[in-house]
């Protein structure tokens, strides 16, 4: 499953990539500025870091703590939200309120 969401991400990528080729090729500088810009940033700043938290989520050892490992869901839903981690969970990483 989180292998498929990190492929989708790439592949949304790519496509927007093509439609920066295909902005330029047709010289079509306002798609190129108020559309292709936009998407791959909020598609980066959200999704890229999700993919992110899932590799340092299968990257990360929690052998004898498995019911405090962190969930990527809680922690996409705080980010826009704002909130804490529910009780006993863990952030993914050092730092990860601040980033």
């Amino acid at each position: 499953m989180k292998t498929s969401v990190i492929f989708g991400v790439v592949h949304m990528c790519i496509g927007l990539v093509m439609k920066a080729m295909n902005a330029q090729y047709f010289k079509k500088p306002m798609n190129l500025l108020h559309e292709f810009i936009p998407q791959i940033t909020m598609l980066v700043a959200m999704f890229g870091y999700m993919d992110v938290l899932i590799l340092i989520k299968w990257h990360t050892d929690y052998t004898g703590i498995e019911s405090k490992a962190p969930s990527i869901i809680t922690t996409m839903v705080n980010m826009f939200l704002g909130g804490p981690l529910p009780e006993g969970m863990q952030p993914l990483f050092w730092g990860q309120f601040y980033f």
